[in-house]
Protein backbone atom coordinates (compact mmCIF):
# COMPACT_ATOMS: atom_id res chain seq x y z
CA UNK A 1 0.00 0.00 0.00
CA UNK A 2 2.82 2.45 0.83
CA UNK A 3 4.13 2.18 -2.71
CA UNK A 4 0.97 3.97 -3.92
CA UNK A 5 2.09 7.17 -2.16
CA UNK A 6 5.06 9.12 -3.56
CA UNK A 7 6.03 10.42 -0.13
CA UNK A 8 6.83 6.88 0.99
CA UNK A 9 9.46 6.44 -1.72
CA UNK A 10 12.94 6.93 -0.26
CA UNK A 11 15.82 7.98 -2.51
CA UNK A 12 19.43 7.88 -1.33
CA UNK A 13 20.69 11.17 -2.73
CA UNK A 14 19.45 14.76 -2.66
CA UNK A 15 20.44 14.99 -6.32
CA UNK A 16 17.69 12.46 -7.11
CA UNK A 17 15.17 15.29 -6.53
CA UNK A 18 14.61 18.64 -8.26
CA UNK A 19 16.56 21.55 -6.79
CA UNK A 20 15.02 23.40 -3.85
CA UNK A 21 13.28 26.59 -4.96
CA UNK A 22 11.20 29.11 -3.11
CA UNK A 23 10.36 32.76 -3.63
CA UNK A 24 11.27 33.68 -0.08
CA UNK A 25 13.21 31.82 2.61
CA UNK A 26 10.91 30.05 5.05
CA UNK A 27 10.61 31.72 8.47
CA UNK A 28 12.75 34.64 7.29
CA UNK A 29 15.72 32.31 7.09
CA UNK A 30 15.48 31.12 10.73
CA UNK A 31 15.01 27.42 11.38
CA UNK A 32 12.84 27.60 14.46
CA UNK A 33 10.20 24.91 14.23
CA UNK A 34 8.48 25.01 17.62
CA UNK A 35 5.29 23.06 18.19
CA UNK A 36 2.06 25.09 18.49
CA UNK A 37 1.62 24.35 22.22
CA UNK A 38 -1.58 23.41 24.03
CA UNK A 39 -2.97 26.93 24.44
CA UNK A 40 -2.77 27.68 20.72
CA UNK A 41 -3.44 24.18 19.43
CA UNK A 42 -7.16 24.60 18.63
CA UNK A 43 -6.74 27.84 16.68
CA UNK A 44 -3.55 26.59 15.04
CA UNK A 45 -5.30 23.37 13.97
CA UNK A 46 -8.28 25.22 12.48
CA UNK A 47 -6.01 27.59 10.55
CA UNK A 48 -3.76 24.75 9.35
CA UNK A 49 -6.64 22.51 8.24
CA UNK A 50 -8.22 25.42 6.37
CA UNK A 51 -4.91 26.11 4.62
CA UNK A 52 -4.41 22.43 3.81
CA UNK A 53 -7.92 22.12 2.38
CA UNK A 54 -8.45 25.35 0.50
CA UNK A 55 -5.17 27.04 -0.41
CA UNK A 56 -4.00 25.80 -3.81
CA UNK A 57 -0.48 24.39 -4.10
CA UNK A 58 1.72 26.62 -6.24
CA UNK A 59 3.12 25.25 -9.47
CA UNK A 60 6.61 25.95 -8.15
CA UNK A 61 5.97 23.78 -5.05
CA UNK A 62 4.59 20.99 -7.23
CA UNK A 63 7.77 20.95 -9.30
CA UNK A 64 10.39 21.74 -6.62
CA UNK A 65 10.74 21.19 -2.88
CA UNK A 66 10.64 24.38 -0.81
CA UNK A 67 13.03 23.21 1.91
CA UNK A 68 15.13 20.26 3.06
CA UNK A 69 14.49 19.17 6.64
CA UNK A 70 16.63 16.99 8.86
CA UNK A 71 15.01 14.02 10.59
CA UNK A 72 14.64 15.90 13.89
CA UNK A 73 12.77 18.72 12.14
CA UNK A 74 10.18 16.53 10.41
CA UNK A 75 7.39 16.81 12.94
CA UNK A 76 3.75 17.07 11.87
CA UNK A 77 3.62 20.73 12.91
CA UNK A 78 6.66 21.53 10.78
CA UNK A 79 5.74 19.59 7.63
CA UNK A 80 2.24 21.09 7.67
CA UNK A 81 3.77 24.55 7.06
CA UNK A 82 5.11 23.60 3.64
CA UNK A 83 3.55 22.66 0.34
CA UNK A 84 6.63 20.65 -0.63
CA UNK A 85 9.58 19.49 1.50
CA UNK A 86 12.44 17.03 1.39
CA UNK A 87 12.84 15.11 4.64
CA UNK A 88 15.77 12.95 5.73
CA UNK A 89 14.93 9.50 7.08
CA UNK A 90 15.92 8.52 10.64
CA UNK A 91 19.08 6.71 9.54
CA UNK A 92 20.22 9.61 7.39
CA UNK A 93 20.53 7.28 4.41
CA UNK A 94 17.82 8.72 2.24
CA UNK A 95 15.20 11.38 1.67
CA UNK A 96 11.45 11.53 1.14
CA UNK A 97 9.64 14.21 -0.83
CA UNK A 98 6.48 15.31 0.96
CA UNK A 99 3.99 17.23 -1.19
CA UNK A 100 0.72 18.71 -0.02
CA UNK A 101 -2.30 17.42 -1.92
CA UNK A 102 -5.59 19.15 -0.99
CA UNK A 103 -7.68 16.78 -3.12
CA UNK A 104 -6.24 13.72 -1.41
CA UNK A 105 -6.86 15.34 1.98
CA UNK A 106 -10.50 16.00 1.08
CA UNK A 107 -10.92 12.42 -0.07
CA UNK A 108 -9.31 10.98 3.08
CA UNK A 109 -11.35 13.24 5.37
CA UNK A 110 -14.58 12.16 3.63
CA UNK A 111 -13.54 8.52 3.98
CA UNK A 112 -12.70 9.02 7.68
CA UNK A 113 -16.05 10.73 8.32
CA UNK A 114 -17.90 7.88 6.61
CA UNK A 115 -16.02 5.29 8.68
CA UNK A 116 -16.73 7.17 11.90
CA UNK A 117 -20.45 7.23 11.08
CA UNK A 118 -20.34 3.47 10.46
CA UNK A 119 -18.51 2.96 13.73
CA UNK A 120 -20.98 5.01 15.76
CA UNK A 121 -24.12 3.57 14.13
CA UNK A 122 -22.89 -0.02 14.30
CA UNK A 123 -21.27 0.15 17.73
CA UNK A 124 -23.58 -2.33 19.48
CA UNK A 125 -23.09 -4.97 16.80
CA UNK A 126 -19.33 -4.39 16.65
CA UNK A 127 -19.07 -4.71 20.42
CA UNK A 128 -20.88 -8.04 20.38
CA UNK A 129 -18.75 -9.33 17.49
CA UNK A 130 -15.56 -8.39 19.30
CA UNK A 131 -16.65 -9.91 22.60
CA UNK A 132 -17.57 -13.18 20.91
CA UNK A 133 -14.22 -13.41 19.06
CA UNK A 134 -11.86 -11.77 21.60
CA UNK A 135 -10.35 -15.01 22.93
CA UNK A 136 -9.77 -16.29 19.40
CA UNK A 137 -8.26 -13.04 18.11
CA UNK A 138 -5.90 -12.65 21.07
CA UNK A 139 -4.74 -16.27 21.20
CA UNK A 140 -1.09 -17.23 20.74
CA UNK A 141 -2.02 -19.25 17.64
CA UNK A 142 -3.70 -16.24 16.01
CA UNK A 143 -0.66 -14.03 16.68
CA UNK A 144 1.74 -16.70 15.41
CA UNK A 145 -0.29 -16.98 12.21
CA UNK A 146 -0.33 -13.18 11.78
CA UNK A 147 3.42 -12.87 12.25
CA UNK A 148 4.10 -15.80 9.93
CA UNK A 149 2.01 -14.21 7.16
CA UNK A 150 3.27 -10.65 7.52
CA UNK A 151 6.91 -10.86 8.59
CA UNK A 152 9.62 -10.53 5.98
CA UNK A 153 12.39 -12.98 6.61
CA UNK A 154 15.92 -11.99 5.68
CA UNK A 155 16.03 -15.24 3.74
CA UNK A 156 13.15 -14.20 1.46
CA UNK A 157 14.26 -10.60 0.75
Amino acid sequence: MAKEYPESQVKPNVDDFPAIQTKKPPFRGRRSFASPGYKKLASWTAKTVARQLFKPVSEEAKAHPQIQLNYGETNWWTLSKFDSALATNAEGTGLFWYRRDPEQLKSKLAQAAKLHVQLVTGWEQLREQYRSKAAEVASYDAWAKTFAEHTDSELTR
